[in-house]
């Protein structure tokens, strides 16, 4: 079933679809029918606690009876593949099976974890964009705690960097141009790491 959905995927990533499909309402018939095949199989969809229990299997003794190391990272390879909600985050998944320590707690790891590449992540996109950094910490929090990135209003506008209203920068972008630049970044962000715990 996994290998079947991670076909579909990639199907849908070579026409054109992304994650998400065209935007242009330009879908064909094939198109259309696979999104639909693509929703059946989301009923199914893996996740994260899913994955983490696959985790706890690695570095166990093994019998006869129990799959290798290398067996179960391949299990969830094709887990995290065949997953829509998670296949963008397979990095963090490898990374975290690569650092993980199975006799201790194998949640508690994942979530400090998340949070770690989260606040790194964070921190990489306060730098590039010389936003303000405390209010730029507060405004994520507060995105992550209402389940959405705030688009519009004044706390989008308090995080930017210091700059004229009416300017432009040295590299000839609006004060507007760099806020839809800012929430792009903290949308990926949030998409990337809202659903990991």
């Amino acid at each position: 079933m996994q290998d079947l959905q991670s076909v579909y995927l990639e199907i849908r990533e070579e026409l054109g679809g992304g994650d998400e499909g065209p935007t242009d309402g330009s879908e064909s018939y094939e198109q259309q029918e696979l999104e639909f095949e693509i929703e059946l199989l989301r009923q199914v969809d893996v996740n994260v606690d899913y994955i983490l229990m696959l985790v706890e299997k690695l570095h166990t003794p093994k019998s006869s009876s129990t799959p290798s190391d290398d067996d179960v990272k391949e299990q969830i390879r094709q887990a995290i593949d065949a997953s829509p909600t998670l296949r963008g985050k397979r990095d963090l998944f490898m990374d975290f099976i690569e650092a993980v320590d199975t006799s201790k707690n194998v949640v508690d790891q994942w979530n400090a974890f998340v949070q770690q590449r989260r606040e790194r992540e964070l921190g990489n996109r306060i730098q590039e964009q010389n936003l303000r950094e405390p209010q730029a910490r507060a405004f994520v929090d507060y995105a992550f705690e209402i389940g959405e990135v705030p688009t519009t209003g004044t706390d989008i506008v308090e995080i930017l960097p210091p700059m004229s209203l009416f300017g432009r920068t040295a590299a000839g972008d609006s004060r507007e141009d760099v806020r839809k630049r800012v929430v792009k970044k903290f949308i990926e962000l949030f998409e990337r790491y809202g659903t990991l715990g």
